[in-house]
């Protein structure tokens, strides 16, 4: 393909030319893609009746194995097969594109346009073997780790480890029931134009995936931080069990990447169908429409059409004047916004701007937001953007009502109005940013969007400046290495939360007034850290890198 590709650019060959050989390439890559295919499926469906004892089904990313058949299995081919289906998917992917986008931007033959649902279903397969293989490799880690710290001693990791499977046990009938509905929609985009899950539907079982994918990765990033703290304290008798922490780590990230990818392919696919069907507003002015037409629905033009009957009143020929509506846009839109969440019948001092209290009192359901904020298995910073979007829907949002006052003329009674709502929604909003503001500082596993918050929110007591750490490459009182200090403010109901740390590499030793306006390009690399994941150094890093967190 890339010498096709040259040989078109030094304009050496006809654009005939090029069609014949890049249709004869591009069917010879989709051949060679289907076999491996079916050599990897066949080896997979043969390696988990022998190895596991188990049937591959579409929820088998999710099963429990054997711990015994586990122990016995080898991860060398496993990870072979990952790298073959990781090959098939790209080459399916170049042939998906080189149909669509020939080199001679001619348009698909019917022939060639024909192959593009089968290749979309093969891919759909292979994401779903994918899952199993990843899932059979993040079982195989989990397991060594656990052998060698119940030989190590070490109950801690053991509770982590348990904790990642109580997530499987409590997700499992939701999960794998997404996952089945997600894989069907491969082979509905290939025998139909029809599709069986809406938009909602799609939407919801993508986000119990993408929740326990997240869930997960929340886990074993607690685990792999506390098995490194506790492999850090043990020296050298506990270093063997770092490789395989090294592994299981990067198993888990590889396999909550398999999650995303298959919830995304099936989001693509189930667009396709959708493309593929045209909706009744599409169809053609020809077809009749099979839902009937009331009187209501009926044009102006058949109205003016129709001759009045005889004995038809007078009055009814002469359409009734309308009211018209003087008001402006902005005038409007007020009086829509104030109609709706009437704040003011709410009891919002009384309960002191709780917006899940007062939404209850709107009858909205509450239980989404209600899991995902008090449960610190879930990111604080993801959690209360949802909740933010939920609260917004319920109350609206005060930057709106200001935006909305600042377009009325002066004197116009709804200002009023307006000012009343803003400070009955400031009390709720007051309310969210407290209890948002206690989640990012108590969060076990602070990120760089939690600090941007925070900064935002005026939630921080005390930023040191950076102090030196010693490092390789230090040369008299410059460094490559700085700590800064973060301290909290307390939380709302008056403690202090433990602070933070960021490290800050450079790549030149500087003096640490040089960081106070430091430029990106100077920097090597910022490390936001826990009191407990300070003094883990290298180790912390390695770790890091190999759950995918590279800020």
């Amino acid at each position: 393909m890339q010498a096709l590709s040259e040989l078109k650019i030094q304009r050496r060959i006809s654009s005939p030319d090029i069609e014949a050989h890049e249709d004869r390439l591009v069917s010879s890559l989709g051949q060679a893609a289907a076999m491996t295919y079916v050599a990897c499926e066949q080896l997979i469906d043969q390696k988990f009746a022998q190895e596991l004892g188990a049937t591959l089904t579409d929820s088998t990313g999710f099963a429990q194995f054997d711990p015994q058949a586990i122990r016995l299995v080898q991860p060398e081919p496993w990870h072979a097969l990952r790298a073959h289906l990781l090959d098939v998917i790209a080459a399916l992917e170049e042939v998906f594109r080189r149909i669509k986008s020939p080199m001679t931007n001619r348009a698909p033959s019917d022939a060639q346009k024909g192959h593009l649902p089968l290749i979309r279903m093969t891919m759909g397969s292979c994401y779903t073997r994918m899952q199993a293989v990843r899932a059979v490799l993040s079982e195989i880690y989990a397991r060594r780790l656990s052998d060698q710290a119940s030989n190590c001693g070490l109950p801690q990791v053991m509770d982590r480890l348990n904790a990642l499977e109580e997530i499987d046990r409590s997700m499992d009938a939701k999960a794998g029931q997404a996952l089945n509905e997600l894989t069907n929609i491969h082979v509905e985009r290939y025998v139909s134009t029809k599709h069986s899950l809406t938009p909602e539907m799609l939407a919801m079982y993508k986000n119990v995936l993408v929740e326990y994918a997240e869930l997960r990765g929340r886990a074993a990033t607690q685990l792999c931080m506390d098995a490194a703290a506790l492999i850090e304290e043990g020296g050298h008798a506990r270093d063997r069990l770092w490789p395989t922490m090294l592994d299981l780590a990067q198993a888990l990230t590889d396999q909550r990447q398999a999650i995303i990818d298959l919830c995304q392919f099936a989001v693509q696919d189930r667009q396709l169908i959708g493309a593929a069907a045209p909706s009744p507003e599409q169809a053609p002015a020809s077809v009749t429409p099979s839902v009937p037409i009331t009187t209501a629905g009926k044009s102006s033009r058949s109205r003016k059409a129709r001759k009045p009957t005889p004995d038809a009143s007078s009055s009814a020929a002469v359409p009734a004047p309308q009211a018209i509506d003087a008001r402006s846009a902005a005038q409007k839109q007020a009086d829509e916004l104030l109609r709706a969440a009437p704040l003011e019948s709410l009891p919002v001092a009384e309960l002191e701007g709780d917006f899940i209290a007062l939404a209850k009192h709107l009858g909205k359901d509450t239980t989404d937001v209600e899991r995902l904020i008090s449960d610190s298995r879930h990111d604080a910073a993801t959690a209360f953007d949802f909740a933010r979007t939920s609260m917004q829907g319920w109350f609206g949002s005060s930057e709106r009502l200001l935006q909305l006052k600042s377009k009325l003329r002066a004197g116009d009674g709804r200002i009023e109005h307006l000012d009343t709502r803003l400070r009955l929604l400031q009390r709720i909003e007051h309310d969210f940013e407290r209890r948002e503001a206690d989640a990012l500082k108590t969060d076990p596993q602070p990120r760089a969007p939690h600090l941007e918050r925070l900064l935002a929110m005026h939630g921080l007591a005390r930023v040191t400046a950076p102090n030196r750490l010693r490092s390789e490459g230090d040369r008299g009182d410059r460094g490559t290495l700085f700590e800064v200090r973060i301290d909290h403010m307390p939380q709302s109901n008056g403690s202090i939360p433990p602070p933070w740390f960021v490290h800050i590499h450079t790549d030149k030793p500087v003096m640490p007034a040089g960081l106070r306006a430091p430029h990106p390009k100077n920097l090597a690399a910022v490390h936001l850290k826990t009191a407990s994941e300070v003094n883990l150094g290298a180790r912390w890093e390695e770790m890091m890198r190999a759950l995918g967190n590279t800020e």
